[in-house]
């Protein structure tokens, strides 16, 4: 399963990637020149201003000496970077892009791991140990490469690399640091609530798994439920141990929390559990209401369809009817003028036309025989 969870994205065209490799090339020389703090505080308080100004000009430089990849393939003579407004343009996105995954990257390991490990971390500290991220084909950061590159990395302590272990669910390393920092850790200063990945490894290292809360007497389902674990990453390890009735729980939680994290990670799950007997249980009591908030959740309507090609063939006709009923009903009730009714629309024709020929066909028949209103304004929608 661990495969569904890589994180994936359409291979970026060759001028996007070169782009991105210098903004990235940029951002890296930027931190090795400037290790003064007072350079790197700049950057950290004030990142949008930082974005706009001193990365994108020095990235900018670089590209007007490499214009052989930028050239217009409509007209050849646009050689020269500085002409093109849609190569500026291309660049300012991807540099936004790139500091603000630097951001969310920073803010989310200096609260989940290292502010408990070390006094004194915080993003400029961090900063000038370290600068090799890893990135993704699209210029965002590949967050389990970067944690295995700090692993690596001779300028942090064994606690240090030990939180990242343990943040990332590398057992093997995790055993290898373990008796070097044995006497210095201790599971009763861990807080199971703010960290409970390094809570859950340390109860496990220092064989006191009594101190893990078991929901549904399952210790690593009560992990995932944690809020502070929703990281793909760190629920896949404890989601391939489950059983097959706690991954329904599981899901049903997941679904019913309805946040952001938690929703995507539901949608990988349905996705890939190759139990196709949960999977149709899932569809049977919550198949209308998952196809409802991928339909008409401005978040996560790029799941839609993914979802539906995996379960589409599991519906009934009155569920497959019902999924319309739902986002009328819904739409009807959302005046925002802001919900984004095109692309919902252009769902709901997609999802019809990619349906199983026995579920057009008996909600055409359908139409026929009923008066009520949903199906009235579905037959209106396919028939556009």
């Amino acid at each position: 399963m661990s495969n569904i969870f890589n994180h994936e994205t359409a291979e970026p065209a060759l001028q996007t990637m070169a782009i991105n490799k210098i903004i990235q090339h940029s951002f890296r020389e930027e931190i090795i020149k400037n290790r003064n703090k007072k350079t790197l505080r700049r950057l950290c308080s004030n990142m949008k201003r930082y974005v706009r100004v001193d990365l994108h000009q020095k990235s900018f430089q670089l590209c007007q000496n490499k214009p052989k990849i930028f050239i217009d393939p409509v007209n050849s003579s646009r050689s020269n970077i500085s002409t093109s407004s849609k190569i500026q343009i291309t660049m300012q996105k991807y540099t936004d892009s790139l500091i603000n995954s630097v951001k969310d990257w920073l803010d989310y390991h200096m609260s989940a791991c290292f502010h408990r490990t070390t006094k004194h971390m915080n993003r400029i500290y961090f900063l000038r140990r370290f600068h090799q991220f890893s990135y993704h084909p699209d210029g965002t950061i590949n967050y389990v490469k970067t944690a295995r590159n700090i692993l690596t990395n001779d300028k942090f302590s064994q606690i240090d690399k030990y939180a990242i272990a343990c943040l990332y669910c590398f057992e093997e390393e995790i055993r290898s640091i373990w008796p070097e920092i044995s006497e210095n850790v201790h599971v009763d200063e861990i807080s199971s609530d703010l960290f409970p990945l390094q809570h859950y490894w340390t109860c496990r290292m220092t064989n006191q798994l009594n101190k893990i809360h078991s929901t549904r007497n399952s210790k690593e389902l009560s992990v995932i439920m944690q809020r502070f674990v929703y990281r793909v990453w760190e629920i896949e390890f404890f989601w391939n141990r489950l059983s097959s009735a706690n991954k329904e729980f599981a899901m049903r939680y997941f679904f019913s929390e309805n946040i952001q994290y938690k929703m995507e990670f539901f949608v990988k799950c349905l996705c890939s559990e190759p139990n196709e007997e949960l999977i149709r249980r899932i569809v049977k009591n919550h198949g209308p209401s998952i196809m409802l908030e991928l339909v008409t959740n401005s978040h996560n309507c790029k799941f839609a369809l993914p979802v539906w090609s995996r379960i589409g063939n599991m519906f009934e006709g009155e569920q497959f009817i019902q999924i319309y009923a739902n986002v009328f009903q819904r739409r009807d009730n959302n005046p925002d003028p802001n919900h984004q009714l095109e692309i919902e629309q252009k769902l709901c024709i997609e999802v019809w036309n990619s349906a199983p020929e026995e579920l057009k066909k008996y909600a055409s028949k359908s139409f026929i025989s009923s008066t009520s209103m949903a199906l009235h304004r579905l037959k209106n929608l396919v028939n556009q």
